[in-house]
């Protein structure tokens, strides 16, 4: 795996118990409206219960309705079924979205923010699965990469993208 020395160096924040692995935007224009793909982070919080945050980082505000498409590889070897639950965005439609993945299966869901976001605030998805299992996650905006992260075998890793976007 290859991993940016400028992605590591900006992004990953080691605390206890909990870790948090932040990935920077690449510099690349998004095509919403006057929002750049720089303007958000996105952060994974592994600890139980996972939590992929995206955070705001812009000057202005970006307003409600703005959609990220969130992908989770299950990279395991038995089927998990995860339930995403936010309450500041829904998720494919609804606060709540529970799956079933098979080995190697993947799913592309769209979150969209319920309300406009300011500055350092952001929108957390946070799901589960017994076991713990492995896996790999990406959140995009506008087509393009924010960041990516997983677990394999109980280590977080920065930068494990899901290895085909559906």
């Amino acid at each position: 795996m290859v991993v940016n020395r400028r992605v590591l160096a900006r992004s990953a924040v080691w605390t206890m118990p909990a870790v948090l692995a932040a990935s920077a935007a690449p510099a690349l224009a998004a095509s919403s409206g006057a929002l750049l793909v720089t303007d958000f982070e996105a952060g994974w919080v592994v600890r139980g219960t996972i939590r992929t945050q995206i955070t705001y980082v812009g000057t202005d505000v970006a307003p409600g309705g703005t959609e990220f498409v969130f992908v989770f590889q299950n990279l395991g070897s038995t089927t998990i079924s995860p339930i995403f639950d936010s309450s500041a965005a829904t998720i494919n439609g609804s606060p709540t979205y529970p799956v079933t993945l098979a080995p190697g299966e993947m799913v592309s869901l769209t979150i969209t923010t319920l309300n406009d976001m300011l500055p350092g605030e952001f929108v957390a998805i946070t799901y589960g699965f017994p076991g713990g299992g492995n896996f790999a996650s990406s959140v995009s905006f506008g087509g393009e990469l924010i960041g990516c992260t997983g677990r394999v075998n109980g280590a977080t890793e920065l930068g494990l993208c899901p290895i085909a976007q559906p």
